[in-house]
């Protein structure tokens, strides 16, 4: 694993639209967001033997999860809530976080999101 490259998704899609992932969300939309993060994703698992990282939400894609689970294997790096809103309301970079009560997003988002990955590990 020690040999591998290291791709974020997050940051590919930066890089060739010029705007944070914030940005393209918001001046770009939900759709060609996710449109792109599927389209990044898909071109880095097919680099070879890479480490790949991405958003949460990019696993709630049931094409994003199949994918990953064709080309690779997936880590869940496990956070609690208090830990993940201490380091979320350091910044205001990310979709979804950047609106509203922080912690009850939070909140909203484990009790989603927390299932489908545990059910994979």
């Amino acid at each position: 694993w020690y040999q591998r490259r290291v791709h974020g998704s997050d940051h590919v899609m930066e890089m060739r639209e010029g705007l944070s992932v914030l940005d393209i969300h918001d001046y770009r939309g939900e759709n060609y967001f996710r449109a792109k993060e599927e389209e990044v994703i898909k071109e880095i698992l097919g680099y070879g033997e890479v480490v790949l990282s991405t958003g949460g939400n990019s696993f709630m894609n049931d094409s994003i999860r199949q994918l990953i689970k064709d080309h690779g294997v997936s880590v869940w790096l496990y956070s609690d809530i208090d830990t993940t809103y201490n380091r979320a309301s350091r910044r205001n970079t990310r979709p979804g976080l950047d609106t509203g009560d922080k912690l009850k997003i939070i909140e909203q988002m484990v009790l989603e999101y927390y299932p489908m990955y545990s059910a994979l590990i």
